[in-house]
């Protein structure tokens, strides 16, 4: 590695080792008939285990990752393309990009013109995709800094209060959804450029640059997001709150 410092870019990673060992502690499992382990040290804090199973009802294939999150040379992290979270892309790439040793699918993702996971997305403690806005919750899997998981349901929840206006609810931060109709705030984590009218001729885009709007723009081209602010986006009803 050129970098001393591993990261290991692994999305939710703990989340998926829970799940795959879980699945051999119900009563009715299938029972064992051969079993067969692989085990690689892969970094310093990183322990890859590749475990064949033969049971009553057919072969199992189980990848696990061990991370010591106390190891100083390691690190775990949300990992997303460069380009931004909306955009499609390889884990593989993702990891040579990033230098990542390992690396996990962690989420189920939303996809229609734009791509985003269904989940939350949190990277070096900042916010980087919202909670999921379904009727029915995704639980969220954390790591605080005294190194103590959780697995709890977050709430959140973000006004933008313009000038001589009534505060503006915030829907959703960098994620996807159906027609665009409720507000979403999207930065650079998002796109290089934001929406403009790739998707909705009616896309209202109100642009925040130092927490001062500079610009508000319907079913124009798109532009490049704002480097040291964001955007509100909407469809014709958001440009009715300024």
């Amino acid at each position: 590695m050129n970098n001393l410092f591993k990261k290991i870019a692994i999305y939710f990673v703990l989340i998926s080792i829970i799940i795959s060992s879980s699945s051999f502690g119900f009563a009715d499992s299938p029972f064992l008939i051969h079993e067969r382990k692989t085990i690689e040290n892969i970094s310093s804090g990183v322990v890859h285990e590749h475990i064949q199973r033969f049971t009553s009802n057919g072969w199992l294939n189980v990848n696990v990752l061990r991370v010591n999150i106390q190891d100083q040379y390691t690190e775990i992290g949300s990992l997303f393309s460069d380009e931004g979270i909306s955009k499609k892309e390889k884990l593989t790439q993702m990891m040579k990009n990033s230098n990542a040793v390992a690396g996990i699918n962690g989420d189920f993702f939303y996809w229609n013109k734009y791509f985003s996971p269904l989940g939350t997305v949190v990277n070096n403690n900042e916010l980087i995709s919202s909670p999921s806005f379904a009727k029915e919750p995704l639980s969220v899997f954390t790591i605080d800094n005294n190194e103590n998981p959780f697995l709890s349901y977050w709430g959140w929840n973000i006004k933008v209060i313009p000038e001589n206006s009534d505060p503006i609810s915030v829907r959703v931060k960098n994620k996807a959804t159906s027609n665009y109709t409720v507000i979403g705030l999207y930065d650079k984590n998002w796109s290089s450029e934001t929406f403009g009218n790739l998707i909705y001729d009616d896309m209202t885009e109100v642009i925040v640059i130092n927490d001062t709007v500079t610009d508000i723009r319907v079913g124009q081209e798109p532009i490049d997001m704002p480097e040291n602010g964001y955007i509100l986006v909407g469809r014709v009803k958001l440009v009715k709150r300024y």
